[in-house]
């Protein structure tokens, strides 16, 4: 060590030990230690606050997208399900059930437990429970029918049928679902329907529109058309049989829901004409020698059965 450097530092040192000075009694050098403590721990906490922001700034536009998307498409889409779901199987009613029956060239009219008015046509079979629950309005239908449903947009109306689901609020439509037919046909009078099919698809409906919906799942097409007249529609609650230009397989479905008769065509070839006629309180006979005139068909008639040849 240096001389120089080393007589320096004991000088001091001497110096020092005269005063009469300790650590623990300078309340300057305490409050140091104190303020120092206090800012090393603000330092701390700010530094870590740093980092938080830092990474919860990474984790945020990945949160925001995720919530947007959970808020905007999957829970808008579980709801829909369900609804849907709602929708295509009307669940059994608890309580007991009420059915009404018409046949052969009866047509009938029933009052629902909400007043809503519907008339039946030949051969239909319309199911509904005893008294509405307070969520909706339940109904099954194998028939043709005409709906005068009692609006409440809070208690909606299902109508099941085969392989369609009819949604109403309050509005008046002609429904023709026969099991044994291959189509759904829903005329639109007034109001407003969603139609919901078994593969979860809706079809909504304006007034003056007629939808057909093919049972067979082959078929995906679906025919649309606007009515201005519905008198040929809705001709059976006045007791009127009418065939507009009707291919025989429907003239033959429709005769033997009227008439209570069975057919029997002899021939494919007899099913590719269609037939146009009006007729009210005509007998059977008239009909198909009206049928015979008009086409190149002949019949016969035994024991309720008609063989067309």
């Amino acid at each position: 060590m240096d001389p120089l450097k080393e007589y320096s530092s004991n000088k001091a040192e001497e110096v020092f030990k005269t005063f009469p000075y300790t650590i623990a009694s300078d309340k300057d050098y305490l409050r140091f230690l104190k303020y120092r403590k206090k800012f090393h721990r603000k330092n701390t906490l700010a530094k870590a606050s740093a980092i938080f922001i830092k990474v919860a700034a990474v984790l945020f536009l990945p949160l925001a997208l995720y919530t947007l998307y959970n808020h905007y498409v999957t829970i808008p889409k579980i709801i829909d399900n369900e609804r849907k779901s709602l929708v295509a199987e009307v669940p059994q009613q608890q309580q007991a059930c009420l059915e009404y029956v018409t046949y052969s060239g009866i047509q009938g009219k029933v009052i629902l437990p909400d007043s809503s008015e519907v008339w039946l046509n030949s051969c239909s079979r319309l199911k509904v429970p005893a008294q509405f629950d307070s969520v909706a309005r339940y109904a099954e239908l194998d028939g043709e029918a005409y709906f005068k449903v009692k609006s409440n947009k809070k208690w909606p109306m299902f109508v099941k049928t085969a392989g369609v689901t009819t949604k109403v609020l309050g509005t008046e439509f002609n429904l023709s679902a026969y099991n044994d037919d291959s189509a759904v046909k829903l005329t639109l009078v007034n109001g407003k329907v969603e139609m919901v099919k078994s593969d979860m698809s809706t079809i909504e409906m304006r007034p003056h529109e007629q939808i057909t919906i093919f049972n067979d799942p082959s078929r995906k097409d679906i025919k649309k058309r606007d009515i201005n007249d519905f008198e040929s529609e809705l001709a059976w609650r006045e007791g009127y049989l009418v065939f507009n230009n009707t291919p025989m397989t429907d003239v033959m479905k429709k005769m033997e829901r009227w008439y209570g008769v069975s057919f029997s065509p002899v021939s494919r070839q007899i099913l590719k004409y269609n037939f146009t006629g009006r007729f009210k309180e005509e007998s059977v006979t008239r009909v198909l020698d009206l049928l015979s005139i008009s086409s190149n068909i002949k019949y016969k008639l035994e024991n309720n059965i008609v063989t067309l040849f």
